[in-house]
């Protein structure tokens, strides 16, 4: 939709957009409804009256190509009948017009009656596709992934049945490979060493992977090219996530600086999400190496905290030596999972609601990392048991008599 907002300001006074889709009125109507959704939608951001879009929207057909036009002008009624007349001799069907209506759902899209509830009530998903969630072809819901529509390969809804297929196998793979190993090793260790650093290794997993997936998607619109995206991304993520792994030395026994990476983690996370859509809006008319530029500057700080979090994980464990590659195995799963799940998600509920829980994911990982240092500090202690008097004594004679001798 913010396309059309660019879009229409490019248009000069009585200027039209036309945008054409394929189209079978008996099977194919979807992306016809989507184009309307989105047309009413970015009229309405310019000023429009919902109860007048009718007069601002024209669909027409011509075998299975259809076109819809959409002005901010409202069609005068000479316009709409010169149009109107030289559309028919052309041989195009009018579908959507000032005085034609199609059928009840381009009706209520062309109202003030299409609400969230209107959009919920329909078979498939049509509403107006954005820049948060900007997959205009695919109109099926992933809670209907079975259905035969979903599988149909001559239908872009077929990435929809996959995307669901590959989550199904890989939570097979994650019960496989982390929970029945989990339940094996729970028969002879205390669950409570257990379960922390499982928990820890596995939101790491799971909120790197949402985080760079849903980071991938919003900047690809961004940058202009699935190209960019996908390599601008996934190079400063990893390049700047292994420089942040560099810094975590192998002694990770200072708590004050623990909690600082965390802060710094959660905070370059909270930052970037709320920058990346401002950001990008201001800076989407920019050349682009400037936009690249721009990318790498809003990728870089949360990458670079992220990647201090795994061996800040190993160095708190690392007394669990034989437990390691579990560790491993358990990151590289869950993260093999967030992978397929990220896409869902963001094709489902947006690309900003996938960041969110993928920052979600790193509280979690805060939160089990300070309570697991706590508990180890509190152990420590235990463990040296009181001083009694007698023997401060001793060991200040102790230190007195062996003076000299230093």
């Amino acid at each position: 939709m913010e396309a059309w907002d660019d879009f229409y300001r490019a248009l000069k006074p009585g200027g039209l957009l036309s945008v054409s889709r394929w189209y079978d009125a008996e099977k194919r109507r979807s992306e016809l409804y989507r184009l309307v959704a989105i047309g009413a939608s970015a009229l309405q951001r310019k000023g429009v009256a919902a109860t007048e879009l009718r007069h601002h929207v024209v669909a027409v057909n011509v075998g299975n190509i259809v076109t819809v036009i959409t002005r901010p002008d409202a069609f005068s009624d000479a316009q709409w009948q010169g149009a109107r007349e030289r559309l028919q001799a052309q041989g195009f069907k009018i579908l959507l017009g000032p005085d034609v209506t199609f059928d009840a759902v381009t009706s209520t899209l062309l109202s003030d009656k299409a609400n969230q509830a209107f959009f919920d009530s329909l078979p498939e998903n049509i509403a107006a596709s954005t820049d948060d969630n900007p997959f205009f072809f695919y109109t099926s819901r992933f809670s209907d992934f079975v259905s035969t529509h979903s599988w149909d390969m001559m239908s872009n809804n077929a990435a929809i049945g996959i995307t669901g297929l590959l989550i199904i196998v890989a939570l097979c793979a994650c019960g496989y490979y982390i929970v029945l190993p989990f339940l094996r090793l729970a028969k002879r260790m205390p669950m409570a060493t257990l379960t922390p650093p499982v928990a820890y290794f596995s939101a790491i997993g799971m909120g790197f992977m949402l985080v760079e997936i849903s980071q991938m998607q919003r900047l690809m619109v961004f940058l202009g090219h699935p190209v960019y995206g996908l390599s601008v991304v996934l190079f400063t993520i990893l390049l700047f996530s292994g420089i942040g792994s560099a810094t975590v030395g192998a002694d990770t026994s200072s708590r004050r600086v623990t909690v600082f990476r965390i802060a710094a983690l959660l905070t370059t996370l909270v930052v970037a999400g709320l920058l990346t859509p401002l950001v990008t809006t201001w800076a989407r008319s920019l050349s682009t190496d400037m936009r690249i530029l721009v990318s790498v500057l809003l990728l870089a700080p949360p990458a670079f905290c992220m990647g201090m979090m795994f061996p800040l994980g190993l160095g708190v464990w690392r007394r669990h030596h034989e437990l390691l590659p579990f560790f491993w195995s358990t990151n590289g799963i869950t993260s093999m999972f967030a992978s397929v799940l990220g896409v869902a998600l963001s094709i489902q509920f947006g690309i900003a609601k996938t960041y969110a829980l993928g920052v979600c994911f790193y509280a979690v990982c805060a939160i089990v990392i300070i309570a697991s240092r706590w508990v180890q500090s509190i152990d420590m202690s235990a463990a040296k048991g009181p001083v009694s008097p007698e023997a401060s004594i001793a060991g200040k004679e102790g230190a007195t008599i062996r003076r000299p001798h230093q």
